[in-house]
């Protein structure tokens, strides 16, 4: 580990753990391997909760391998930019952005149907998520 961070090499080792009587536990090097972890596909999850007051969390994934460019853009029924929530390379790995409901000049918005748009890459795709106040 390098500044708090695990860089994928070395040993993990598990030093004790507890469990309740009658409880099996197996532990293998594909399970602590990070790679175990990455996506292998790109995906944009369903906003979570929805419909939601007064944020919500949006995850998607990058899958191994790839570095891209990721917009992650939040849309009026209009199809008006409402707010950017991510512009910027990321590489492999699962990620969750948090919605706090307001607009890029800080406004909260309305009550309403708005979509969410993930462009990473050559994968695009968009979902629906609800508003109540």
């Amino acid at each position: 580990a390098l500044n708090g961070k695990f860089d994928g090499t070395g040993e993990i080792s598990l030093l004790s753990a507890g469990f309740e009587q009658n409880v099996k536990s197996e532990l293998s090097k594909e399970v602590l391997s990070p790679k175990a972890i990455l996506p292998k596909a790109f995906a944009l999850g369903q906003n979570y909760p929805n419909p939601f007051n007064p944020s919500t969390t949006i995850a998607y994934d990058i899958p191994e391998g790839k570095d891209v460019q990721v917009r992650l853009n939040i849309y009026n029924v209009r199809g008006q930019l409402v707010r950017t929530l991510v512009d910027e390379v990321k590489s492999e790995g699962a990620y969750q952005i948090q919605w706090d409901g307001s607009s890029n000049n800080g406004q909260k918005v309305s009550s309403g149907v708005y979509f969410y748009r993930l462009v990473a890459g050559e994968f695009n795709q968009t979902r629906k998520m609800v508003i109540l106040k």
